[in-house]
């Protein structure tokens, strides 16, 4: 295994880290999100991803995370929020140091608590679309095989974590 591909596992492994933090994080009506939940909604978008590529993950986890911005985690669904955050992580990865030559950065850095935003929501499409769909297939596969393995690993940090 090359130092490249131990370091995009890496990558891929923290972010998932950071992924599952939202499991017990309290959410609307006074409730903490189950590890099922997020177990539930990584295994959909790996799925949405697998079948239908970057595009379509992309739109189906800012449609799940709803349009709720701010850091009160208290005014989401848990749905929404994991939504959220898994997208946010994604979108950070994109602009991770071991991906710096692919040229995929994002040049807006996006904020978990305002991603949900219709002009932040706009951003993220557009560069999904014109920066990793529409250029370079090599890139293009390279980063949803980087995307699937922080998803695979997410959604195995939560069953790790169910009750």
């Amino acid at each position: 295994m090359s130092n490249r591909r131990q370091n995009l596992d890496r990558l891929a492994a923290a972010r998932s880290q950071e992924m599952v933090k939202v499991i017990g994080e309290f959410i609307k009506d006074n409730r903490q999100v189950k590890a099922t939940e997020a177990d539930n909604l990584y295994t959909k978008a790996l799925g949405v991803l697998q079948e239908h590529g970057l595009y379509a993950m992309a739109l189906y986890l800012l449609y799940r995370s709803g349009n709720q911005t701010g850091a009160d985690t208290t005014k989401y669904s848990a749905e929404e929020l994991i939504a959220t955050q898994t997208m946010a992580n994604l979108w950070a990865m994109l602009s991770e140091w071991a991906l710096a030559d692919l040229r995929v950065k994002p040049e807006q850095s996006i904020d978990w608590t305002v991603l949900n935003g219709r002009d932040q929501k706009k951003t993220i499409l557009t560069h999904f679309s014109e920066n990793l769909c529409a250029s370079d297939l090599g890139r293009m596969f390279f980063v949803k095989e980087l995307f699937e393995q922080a998803l695979i690993y997410a959604r195995y940090h939560a069953r790790a974590l169910r009750e």
